[in-house]
Order: structure tokens, then sequence, then C-alpha cells
């Protein structure tokens, strides 16, 4: 990779590399949103089975989508890094350089598995947040038809 004296290259990868994080932040708050309707339509269903297997299968489409930008934007700032370097030394890398190389694609792994997870135990927060809230208000139906019963009693 030839690099132009102006550091050309290095402002390419940090370009593409903020533009793949702003492409994981639309893809979360798309994700939070349509996790929020779905379990919201679903619920008014009652829950068909089907749906919820299909839906289940785009969401972890997206947690697949999600750490495949993750690690791509690790690779972009990983290379960048590295011409940064290059830029300072022209010497042969340390052997620390190539030990840090090869920890950082079980890192890169590994970010992108938090990161799912993550992003899968906020979805399952949200699932019972609106659960409960559904709960509450079949609860709160239940005790006004007790009332209008109990008024039409009277």
């Amino acid at each position: 990779m030839a690099m132009d004296p102006g550091g050309h290259k290095t402002d390419e990868l940090t370009a593409s590399k903020d533009g793949l994080q702003m492409d994981m932040d639309d893809f979360k708050r798309f994700n939070e949103e349509l996790s929020d309707l779905l379990l919201l339509s679903l619920s008014d269903y009652n829950s068909n089975i089907e749906d919820q297997v299909y839906f289940e299968g785009i969401r972890e489409k997206y947690l697949e989508c999600c750490a495949d930008v993750k690690t791509r934007i690790g690779d972009l700032t990983q290379e960048r890094l590295e011409m940064l370097s290059q830029k300072t030394s022209n010497s042969v890398k340390s052997r620390m350089s190539r030990l840090s190389r090869a920890s950082s694609v079980s890192s890169k792994q590994a970010a992108a598995n938090a990161a799912a997870l993550k992003e899968k135990m906020l979805s399952l927060k949200r699932k019972q947040n609106i659960e409960r809230q559904q709960e509450e208000l079949k609860h709160h139906q239940r005790e006004l038809e007790w009332q209008v019963e109990q008024e039409q009693l009277q």
C-alpha cells in the first residue's frame, strides 16, 4: 500500500472507520425501534409462534451484521494505527507488535461477541419491561371490569 506524504491514506481510513461507526449507531437505533414495535405487535397477535421465529431470525441476522461491522471498524482502526506507525518509523516491527496483532484477532472476535451479547441483553430487558407493562395493563383492566360489575350489581 503506497502512502502519499500528506497522510491521505490515513485520512481515508479514519473516514471509513467513522462512516462504519455511524452505520453501527444507525443499526442499533433501528434495531431498538424495530424490537419494540415487534414486541408490541406480537403481543397483539397473541404471540404467534411463527412470527416470533421469523422475527428472532431477523434479530439474529442483525446481531451478525453488527458483529461484522464492529470487526470491520476494528480492522480499519488497526490498519490506520499500522500506517501511522510506519509513518513515524520505517524500522522492522517489533516482536510486541506482532504479538499484539495476533492477539487483536481474538480480541476483535471477543469484542464482537460481547457487543452481540449486550444487544441481546438489552433486547431481553426491553421485552421484559414491555411484558411487565402489559401485565399491569391487563391487571388494571380486570380491576376496571370488576368495578363496573360491582356498580351494575348495586
